[in-house]
């Protein structure tokens, strides 16, 4: 298997050089080089979308959890449509409001809509752990794999430094929009290494096989490990949290699969998605991303194709009684498939370093490239020519990996306590942009200290904020993810009430008429008609509904509905367990209400031939010296002025 895998990671990485060199030829100034002058083609969005989205939930560690859970654990892969949810709600109107206000990022756009610099920097942050926490505990398991399954013939330092200088090389030259092709054709390979791992696994050794006959030993699986694999252990459990008190059966609760699917929220509310929608050339890919390619081809290869692959993992763990690390469990896989074919093997083991590589080149491409418009352009060398703005970009890119892959080396235990946080603090800024595209009324200062209070929420429910309080202070009485509900259900539910209730109070301040002049254009300009009053009242009440029994406290029922049929006093003879089947069935109407959503209330569709401009003369337009706004905290004016100041 050495050998095959070494050619076919060979040639990838020949294929993305390749890729970069085709995209640098139709690159024609810096503006194309950073951010493909926002001209990216729609199936490049597409495509790169959904790769991102399954390499963000993530194939490595989907499939140790599903090892380690079961089926409890794969009900997550059905929350994933609350991202597609918010991503056809946000994105259209997010495209517009970047052209309407000329604006570049996430974090320029929510500053000049609520006329905060505050909002900016936050954004900063969040994507300061996208690039660095997120990207090096991803290239350290992209290390240990590659190690790991060719013998120690190299080792993770190595692999690491070496996957860094390609990707640096691969995006140095192709630029955004090389980078954001390479994400696109990572992803159609992934889908193509995937069914062919699968299939595999189903015809050639009974993958499923193996799997249903773990799934009729459940009890005694139970017995052995404490965890129920096929089923959800109950709507919550009123447990101190993990590292406080046992959760029993598992701890993915249909609470916990609820809230960890507001934490994928934070997978396209993130600076970078939102850079990446931005900057297409029109809106014809957002609705087709986001219902078939995401909602649909993604999920359906997460949620029915990767636990037949992973039941080799599942076997390989329990007769380890549970004790089996993580590599150890792709080992014992990687050796069934190698009994079967090496060629097989190799392609398994190719389809997780693909998945790994794909989030830390985006993480990194769109961090390095979003610093340069955000930080340096803005702030430090605001007359940067055009030929300086590449530099810059090709520099910051090599100052980034270089870390990351230091880190990575180093220290990775420190990069897995605080990308804890990650997702569930990107997820704190969807209060923000939901008002910024949809309710005129929710104001700044109900925006900054729901922000403020839910990352709170968010840092003590997660090892990042327990671990800090407890070194310095007393014993915290929770743990991690209290009740099981998720850290990011924790911030929402606060970040939420708290907007809400002061900009009830406070929706008439300082930004009002800007705020109700981008909506009277939205309004105007760009409306959403979903067919009258009583159709939109439709479509929203199917959802919540949906949402309560697909992932909500209603998905229990799913435990034994197509076992004890209602109405029924006898057992069905049906082939799968009930869950996964409530499973599918949620999945498939979530897709249609997607679609719903998406078309039928044109929330994510429309042919835009005229932009209406507006310029917001007392908040951050981009023009002039930013640290002349009267909203800018003295502080922050002080400190950068040290490097913005001239004569």
């Amino acid at each position: 298997m050495t050998s095959a895998l070494m050619l076919f990671y060979c040639l990838y990485q020949a294929l993305m050089i390749y890729l970069a060199i085709s995209a640098a030829r139709s690159t024609q100034d810096a503006g194309h080089y950073i951010n493909g002058n926002r001209d990216m083609p729609a199936w490049a969005f597409m495509f790169a979308g959904a790769g991102i989205m399954a390499g963000s939930v993530g194939i490595y560690d989907s499939m140790t959890m599903f090892a380690r859970f079961g089926l409890q654990y794969n009900h997550v892969m059905v929350s994933i449509l609350c991202a597609g949810f918010i991503a056809v709600l946000m994105m259209k109107r997010l495209w517009l409001a970047a052209r309407i206000m000329s604006s570049r990022t996430l974090g320029d756009i929510l500053a000049v809509y609520y006329g905060s610099l505050t909002i900016r920097l936050l954004s900063l942050v969040v994507l300061l752990f996208f690039v660095f926490p997120l990207s090096a505990i991803t290239l350290a398991k992209l290390g240990a794999v590659f190690s790991v399954m060719t013998d120690g013939m190299f080792s993770q330092q190595v692999v690491v430094w070496s996957v860094a200088f390609f990707l640096f090389l691969a995006i140095a030259i192709g630029g955004w929009r090389g980078g954001i092709m390479i994400a696109a054709s990572n992803a159609l390979m992934m889908l193509l290494l995937l069914l062919l791992v699968s299939g595999v696994s189903y015809l050639s050794f009974d993958g499923y096989g193996n799997l249903k006959q773990m799934f009729d030993t459940s009890d005694s699986i139970r017995s052995l490990t404490g965890v129920s694999i096929d089923t959800l252990p109950g709507v919550v459990q009123f447990t101190r949290g993990i590292g406080k008190s046992l959760v029993m059966d598992g701890v993915w609760t249909s609470l916990a699969v609820a809230s960890f699917g507001l934490a994928l929220i934070g997978i396209v509310a993130q600076p970078g998605f939102c850079y990446l929608a931005i900057n297409q050339r029109n809106l014809r890919g957002f609705a087709f991303q986001q219902v078939w390619l995401t909602g649909g081809v993604t999920i359906a290869c997460l949620l029915i194709l990767l636990p037949i692959v992973s039941g080799g993992m599942m076997s390989a763990n329990l007769i380890a009684s549970g004790q089996l690390t993580d590599l150890g469990m792709f080992m014992a896989l990687a050796e069934k498939f190698l009994r079967f074919d090496a060629m097989v093997a190799a392609a398994f083991v190719l389809l997780l370093l693909i998945s790994l590589q794909l989030v830390v080149m985006f993480s990194t491409l769109s961090g390095a490239n979003i610093f340069v418009d955000e930080i340096i352009q803005r702030y430090v060398l605001p007359d940067l020519t055009e030929r300086g703005r590449r530099l810059g970009a090709r520099v910051t890119l090599a100052v980034v990996l270089f870390l990351v892959a230091l880190w990575a080396n180093i220290g990775p235990e420190y990069a897995y306590v605080l990308n804890s946080v990650t997702f569930s603090l990107s997820a704190q800024f969807v209060p923000a942009i939901i008002g910024l595209c949809w309710i005129p009324w929710i104001a700044r200062p109900g925006v900054l200290a729901g922000l403020v209070l839910g990352i709170i929420m968010v840092i003590f429910t997660e090892p990042l904020g327990i671990i800090l309080f407890e070194q310095m202070f007393i014993d915290l009485p929770w743990g991690r993810w209290p009740w099981t509900i998720h850290s990011a259900g924790w911030g929402l539910f606060f970040n939420v009430l708290t907007c809400l209730i002061i900009s009830g109070f406070r929706h008439r301040d300082s930004d009002h008429e800007n705020r109700h002049r981008l909506h009277d254009v939205f309004r105007s300009e760009y409306p959403a008609d979903a067919g009258g009053r009583r159709v939109v009242t439709a479509i929203w009440s199917l959802t919540f509904i949906w949402m309560f029994f697909a992932i909500g406290p209603g998905a229990v029922i799913g435990n034994d509905f197509f076992v004890y049929p209602i109405f029924t006093v006898e057992r069905s003879l049906i082939d799968i367990p009930s869950i996964w089947a409530w499973q599918m069935l949620g999945w498939l109407i979530g897709v249609l209400l997607l679609w719903w959503v998406a078309y039928g209330a044109k929330t994510a569709v429309g042919d835009i031939r005229h932009i209406h401009k507006l310029s917001f003369d007392n908040t951050f337009d981009g023009s002039g010296n930013p640290m002349q706004n009267q909203d800018a905290p003295s502080w922050i004016v002080r400190f950068l002025n040290r490097f913005v100041a001239r004569k």
